[in-house]
């Protein structure tokens, strides 16, 4: 199941220290993963980068970083488009996982001058050969030189089943199986790149539980959509005025929000078009959203799509029974709920929207 596609602009924003009031704004939107169409174009340049951007929050399911928290699990595929292949890693580790504590559960290291990926077992990100080795790829697996390229990590932790796979370009550069990748002390609750100097953009994490995408996906372009107008469900009540679209499609997030404290109400949104209009294939929109909650019961909401005049949802996404505290709540829509695979027109026709459910 995909837990997470988004570019890295759209998560920089949801991840920032807003003030509390800059919270409760959202911004709520869409992002679409499609494969073709689209270059390398919305870059946000990370310096000393160590980010954990697949969280698991064990206090109430909150979210690490201002990202979707999701169940750990054993088994996890993320990737991205980086030119992480321009940096200088020494002991660092370039990707890894870890489990709830933050401990490194499997992280691979880069040898800069050849190339070659080796894996281990613990360690620490600063210094991941700390780890006990558990296999290495052959000399030039991992580019070394200037240039943008999807980089991809899938671990099954297992104390003797384990695999770990890296793929570069959807190139399979090391594959590791019935090993032990049992690092840490849970399962896997966040994935990691370092790099000393990277753009990235196009991240996605899936597990391998429920609908598809669960895997690997190769070569994906995400683009961010919002709000552009009222949809066709305005039962939430904008901060300010009467435009509740304008209170959710901020960029970077401000103090507008829409509110509602009774079950059912739901609010939707025209989506802005895609861009890219030569997508060969959509396998997942995904809906993003900021919500706070005001009281201490746990309240949750659920995403929906509106296709053809048909409200779509998905299960209820619970929010932190602490008052005023955040979730970055969200959840993908794998294929078109009117049946079939996501088109361009699909999209372009989408409202996305949010139900009160408890």
């Amino acid at each position: 199941m995909n837990r997470l596609c988004e570019t890295w602009y759209h998560g920089q924003l949801a991840g920032q220290d807003f003030t509390r009031k800059g919270w409760n704004s959202a911004p709520s939107g869409i992002t679409v993963g499609f494969h073709g169409g689209s270059t390398f174009d919305v870059r946000v340049l990370w310096s000393s980068a160590d980010m954990a951007w697949y969280n698991y929050d064990p206090a109430f399911g909150g979210s690490g970083f201002g990202y979707p928290a999701v169940p750990m699990s054993s088994k996890v595929t993320w990737g991205f488009h980086s030119d992480l292949g321009y940096s200088s890693y020494g002991t660092v580790a370039a990707l890894s996982c870890r489990d709830v504590s933050g401990n490194v559960i499997v992280g691979i290291g880069v040898n800069s001058s050849n190339g070659v990926i080796t894996a281990y077992r613990g360690g620490i990100v600063a210094n991941i050969s700390s780890g006990t080795s558990i296999g290495s790829s052959a000399a030039g697996a991992w580019p070394l030189g200037p240039g943008v390229h999807m980089y991809e990590m899938q671990v099954y932790r297992h104390a003797s089943a384990g695999t770990v796979e890296v793929r570069v370009d959807g190139i399979t550069v090391l594959n590791l199986s019935g090993v032990n990748t049992a690092g840490g002390t849970t399962d896997i609750a966040g994935c990691q790149w370092y790099s000393s100097s990277s753009y990235t953009q196009d991240h996605y994490v899936n597990d391998d539980t429920g609908s598809s995408p669960t895997g690997f996906v190769g070569d994906i372009r995400n683009e961010m959509l919002l709000p552009s107008a009222n949809g066709a469900h305005t039962d939430f009540t904008p901060s300010t005025g009467t435009n509740h679209a304008s209170m959710v499609n901020d960029v970077p997030v401000t103090s507008g929000y829409n509110f509602s404290n009774v079950s059912g109400a739901k609010d939707s949104y025209v989506m802005s078009d895609l861009v890219t209009v030569a997508a060969s294939a959509i396998p997942v929109v995904r809906l993003n959203a900021l919500f706070t909650k005001q009281e201490t019961p746990r309240r949750g909401v659920k995403p929906f799509t509106r296709v053809g005049g048909v409200d779509s949802a998905l299960g209820v996404e619970t929010l932190s029974p602490n008052p005023f505290s955040v979730v970055w709540a969200g959840d993908a829509f794998p294929t078109n709920p009117s049946g079939g695979a996501w088109s361009i027109s699909d999209v372009n026709g989408i409202e996305a929207g949010w139900d009160i459910s408890t």
